[in-house]
């Protein structure tokens, strides 16, 4: 099958682009603008009633099924959801940056759904939007690798990492730790290693000082030639018949000591595990995901290509681990030379060490021993973070990303004011108020299973669908939940909880007060309450969307905004986040404040409190 695309507006109006299903693919990838109305069309067998387009999350059923084509084919038809093509909502890629994979769903009346996979397509983002990117990127970049996993890997936890995986940045700080240890321990446990004595039997010219046993005397029968007969009796062998003979060489059993033991075997094959497992962290970090097609070289001006930006971030977030694993394996190839000239073995055990005896009285070996069971414990690398962050192709999720870190280090300058690298998202003010902030918490309806034992539920009743039809809510499925961006939930002892909403839109100012702030307004303020009474909890809703000069839009006037003398709760906020890779003045922080204050939450540790006052917005900005 051939998927047709008709581009409707623009300087390439009128031009079509051919997808093949795959693996049949061109030698590059085709490339569109974000802003690109497109049309596509697709001919197939007329067993085929339906046909529905899916791209990641997003599915289009068809507009138009046209019979009596070539060789009595169908054609399958999707038009561009807005008549005016200029307009942004009929641009099926906006916002959307890299590769896009297309796949369609073909239903027959009585058969299972076919699914047909094309070849890839590279969506270019406009000039504007490819500087935002490269500016979420490099302040991404500056993120705390763990925080980084914490809210990319695939399966997330509110803290730490699941069982049996660290991430690979904390496997690399442990791979350089042990190195260090071996460095240090192995000198001396090379000058004087655990040993034993064993005979072995050598040939050696003889003095006639030597004491011989049996098998000394049974060599020397088989070897007679090396027998001379001598007058000193102190130099003879052994008498026979009267005369005395030595030998020119014996064969003796001499002692020697032999590092071949269960301890160094141990030693041995920890540094090549260890090296094995540098060399495959280097091999993850250096592996490019991207298609190994070329793109295309005629790019349009004014637009750039997803890769461009991706690389550099990537170099910009791993590229010293690279170094490092670089220095790390180079290290451990010279230590794994040094014992295998000086402390040989035959064989290599990799399994998790016992503390012998003879390691438990040796300081130096007892030292690497406990590092050597403390590094079996550890769990493999979970890469599903480094994978989910480079394969982000929507801007408005990559918004998200960021607006979540921004929002996490604000709570740590109010809350955890540090220069730590470290990012919490638990903390306790000075009256022992606990302040979490969650990244897309999952409120369950109320009658779902897993609303059970739930404190906040999500308690709305109705649902409108897509075309207008009211009915009612589900509570069963994976669906029937509500999952704000972003929430700072206040825990108190003696007061009722409260919640902080923050959603980020990557869309303009109009739109997301006009249709964001009423709609998440009802999903999420008038639709998450207490469970055990039905309390409302969220005391303020703000929509997050980018901006170059951060207005802010009130939906309360005068002395009842969040900045009046008496603000009124809920309070419903859209403010413009400028994006940048770092910020000097930064008004999110200071309406994050302001919330607090608003809601008579003190900023400040349960050890020190904030003394920096923020002032209101500037005039014209509430």
């Amino acid at each position: 099958m051939e998927l047709i695309l008709l581009i409707k507006n623009g300087e390439r109006k009128g031009l079509t682009l051919s997808l093949l299903t795959l693996p049949n693919q061109g030698p590059t990838i085709q490339w569109l603008k974000e802003d690109e109305v497109i049309e596509f069309q697709l001919t197939a067998p007329p067993k085929f009633t339906s046909a529905t387009i899916e791209l990641y999350e997003h599915k289009i059923e068809f507009s138009q099924r046209n019979t009596n084509v070539v060789n009595d084919n169908v054609q399958f038809i999707w038009q561009p959801s807005s008549s005016t093509y200029n307009a942004r909502e009929a641009c099926l890629f906006i916002n959307f940056f890299g590769i896009a994979e297309l796949n369609i769903s073909l239903v027959t009346d009585n058969l299972a759904p076919v699914i047909e996979y094309f070849e890839p397509i590279e969506i270019l983002a406009s000039k504007t939007n490819a500087t935002r990117v490269g500016k979420m990127f490099d302040f991404l970049a500056k993120v705390p690798g763990e925080a980084l996993h914490s809210v990319f890997r695939t399966t997330r936890h509110s803290l730490g990492f699941e069982d049996g995986t660290r991430s690979p940045d904390f496997t690399l700080e442990k791979l350089e730790h042990v190195r260090d240890v071996l460095q240090h321990t192995l000198p001396s446990i090379l000058y004087r290693p655990i040993t034993r004595l064993i005979p072995e039997q050598r040939i050696i010219p003889t003095t006639g000082r030597e004491d011989l046993d049996d098998s000394s005397i049974g060599w020397l029968l088989e070897n007679a030639s090396l027998l001379s007969e001598t007058d000193n009796l102190y130099d003879a062998h052994f008498k026979f018949n009267s005369n005395f003979y030595r030998a020119s060489a014996v064969q003796l059993a001499i002692l020697k000591e032999n590092t071949d033991l269960y301890e160094n075997q141990v030693i041995h094959g920890f540094v090549t595990s260890l090296l094995i497992e540098a060399q495959n962290l280097f091999s993850q970090y250096s592996f490019d995901k991207k298609n190994s097609r070329a793109s295309q070289s005629n790019m349009p001006l004014g637009y750039i290509s997803f890769f461009e930006k991706i690389s550099k971030f990537k170099k910009l977030l791993i590229g010293n681990q690279k170094s490092r694993c670089e220095k790390l394996i180079d290290s451990l190839k010279r230590i794994k030379l040094q014992l295998d000239s000086k402390l040989t073995v035959r064989l290599h055990i990799s399994d998790s060490p016992i503390i012998t005896p003879k390691v438990q009285v040796n300081h130096d070996y007892r030292l690497l021993f406990i590092e050597i069971l403390k590094w079996h414990e550890k769990g493999k690398p979970d890469w599903s973070a480094y994978d989910n962050l480079f394969a982000i192709q929507s801007i408005p999720k990559l918004f998200e990303a960021y607006c979540y870190f921004r929002t996490a280090k604000i709570l740590n300058n109010l809350f955890s004011p540090n220069d730590s690298d470290i990012i919490p998202t638990q903390f306790i003010n000075k009256h022992g108020l606990e302040i979490w902030l969650r990244r897309e918490p999952v409120y369950w309806m109320s009658g779902h299973l897993k609303s059970i034992n739930e404190s906040f539920v999500n308690s709305e009743g109705w649902t409108i669908e897509a075309n207008k039809n009211i009915k009612t809510r589900g509570k069963v499925g994976a669906y029937a939940n509500r999952s704000p961006d972003i929430v700072i939930e206040v825990f108190s002892q003696e007061s009722e909880n409260i919640m902080l909403i923050l959603d980020a839109k990557y869309s303009t100012a109009k739109t997301s007060f006009i249709t964001y702030l009423p709609q998440l307004t009802m999903k999420y303020v008038h639709g998450i309450h207490r469970s055990k009474n039905g309390a409302a909890i969220v005391k303020s809703l703000t929509i997050l969307h980018p901006s170059e000069d951060e207005t802010l839009r009130d939906f309360h006037c005068g002395p009842f905004d969040l900045f009046g003398k008496s603000p009124a709760s809920p309070s419903l906020i859209c403010l413009g986040v400028t994006i940048e890779s770092s910020h000097q003045e930064d008004k999110l922080e200071k309406l994050i404040q302001q919330l607090f204050i608003a809601n008579n939450i003190e900023v400040g540790c349960a050890t020190e409190t904030l003394t920096t006052q923020f002032q209101p917005f500037d005039e014209g900005l509430s």
